[in-house]
C-alpha cells in the first residue's frame, strides 16, 4: 500500500510539474496507464537509438508497454506494444526538413495495480546510420547493375525486332513482287490464249468455206 501510495504521489508530481522531461540513460517508474513521455531535440536527419528493457513485466498476465513516438507537430512516427523483458532496440531518424522536439512516451498496461522500473537509454546512433547508408549503397549498386543489364536486354530486343522487321518486309515485298509478276504472266497467257482462240476459229471458218460446207 505504501509504495502504491509513493506511486501516485511521484505520479502527481511528474504530472503537475512537467509531463515532458528530457533524459539519456535512467530509470523511470511506470504506473497503470499513465503515459511517461520525454523529448529530444532533433536536427534534421538526425539518427537516434531508443534503448529500454522491462524485466519486471509479466508476459503471463498479458502485461505490455506501448511505446508512441512523434515528431514536433505531433504525427506519429512509431506506435508498437511490447510484452518482452529482454532489451528492446528501436533506430529512428528525424525527418529531412523538421528538426525540433521529437516526443518518446511509454504508457504500461498492467495486470493489477502496480507499477514498473524501465531502464532507458537514448543515444545518437551514427554507426547504425552509417551502416544503413552503406546497405543502402549497396543496394543502389545491385540496382544499377539490374538496371544495366534490363538496358542491354531491352537493347537486344530491339534489335530482334528491328531484324524480323526488315526480314517481314523484304518477306513482303518478295510477295507483292511475286503477285505482280503472276498477275501479269497471268494476263499475258490470257491474251495469248484469247489470240490463238480467235486465229482458230477464223481458220475453221476459212477452211470451211473453201469446202463450201458452210
Amino acid at each position: 500500500m505504501k509504495f502504491y501510495l509513493l506511486s501516485v504521489y511521484l505520479l502527481l508530481f511528474l504530472f503537475f510539474t512537467t509531463n515532458v522531461s528530457r533524459i539519456e540513460c535512467t530509470n523511470i517508474l511506470l504506473t497503470k496507464q499513465y503515459p511517461f513521455c520525454f523529448t529530444e531535440n532533433l536536427s534534421p536527419n538526425t539518427p537516434l537509438a531508443l534503448h529500454f528493457t522491462a524485466p519486471d513485466i509479466r508476459q503471463s498476465a498479458g502485461e505490455f508497454i506501448s511505446i508512441k513516438i512523434t515528431d514536433p507537430f505531433g504525427y506519429t512516427l512509431k506506435e508498437e506494444h511490447v510484452s518482452q523483458t529482454t532489451k528492446q532496440t528501436y533506430h529512428l531518424k528525424a525527418k529531412e526538413d523538421i528538426s525540433g522536439e521529437y516526443k518518446i512516451c511509454f504508457t504500461f498496461y498492467p495486470s493489477d495495480l502496480r507499477a514498473i522500473y524501465l531502464d532507458v537509454k537514448v543515444e545518437v546512433d551514427f554507426d547504425h546510420h552509417e551502416s544503413q547508408q552503406v546497405e543502402k549503397q549497396d543496394r543502389i549498386e545491385r540496382l544499377n547493375d539490374l538496371l544495366s543489364n534490363l538496358k542491354e536486354q531491352i537493347r537486344m530486343i530491339g534489335d530482334e525486332q528491328s531484324y524480323f522487321k526488315t526480314r517481314e518486309e523484304r518477306f513482303r515485298e518478295t510477295t507483292d513482287s511475286t503477285y505482280t509478276r503472276t498477275f501479269w504472266l497471268g494476263a499475258v497467257k490470257f491474251l495469248l490464249i484469247s489470240i490463238l482462240t480467235v486465229w482458230q476459229i477464223m481458220n475453221l471458218r476459212t477452211f470451211f468455206k473453201k469446202k463450201k460446207l458452210i
